[in-house]
């Protein structure tokens, strides 16, 4: 193949040779600009438009960025109460696996009974709810089991801690 394009580049005379080499030149060149130059001048070209959209964007996201922040401070001041507390402990609950409970509302606290259960693992309870919620226990009735293994019955009522009562 090496040979038979020597032979007929040998054939040709100067002036075809030139012209050639100017067409391969021209062929090469409008290769390099339609793959590289056009389309990242393009490229170029539509990011400058789409830039002040993009802007626009983004201090929109930073403006709700920031209002998730300050909304997410107010947010852990505040300790629910009524129903949204009875929706949270109901759900905690179920979460820790405390079954057979009855949980009411009462006033704007919660009331929960549970039987047999263990003492340890509610105090833990009670703490993450107290952390979490920003409730305390208002009123307790502990009863200890017969089998005096660390299972109770208890009757609890969980309300708005202190510092949220007074800022209502």
């Amino acid at each position: 193949m090496k040979a038979l394009v020597a032979a007929w580049w040998d054939e040709r005379q100067g002036r075809e040779k030139r012209l050639i080499l100017i067409g391969l030149l021209v062929i090469i060149l409008a290769i390099f600009y339609n793959v590289l130059i056009a389309p990242a001048w393009q490229n170029t070209a539509d990011l400058k438009q789409s830039l002040p959209g993009m802007k626009q964007q983004l201090a929109t996201m930073q403006g709700q960025a920031d209002e998730a922040r300050r909304l997410s401070i107010a947010a852990q001041g505040v300790a629910p109460t009524g129903d949204s507390l009875l929706a949270a402990v109901t759900s905690s609950l179920s979460d820790r696996g405390f079954t057979g409970n009855k949980v009411q509302r009462v006033g704007t606290a919660v009331q929960i009974d549970l039987e047999n259960v263990s003492f340890a693992r509610w105090i833990g309870w009670v703490d993450d709810m107290r952390k979490q919620l920003k409730v305390q226990v208002a009123q307790t009735h502990i009863t200890p089991s017969a089998t005096n293994d660390g299972r109770v019955s208890l009757r609890v009522t969980l309300d708005a801690a202190q510092s949220n009562r007074a800022s209502r």
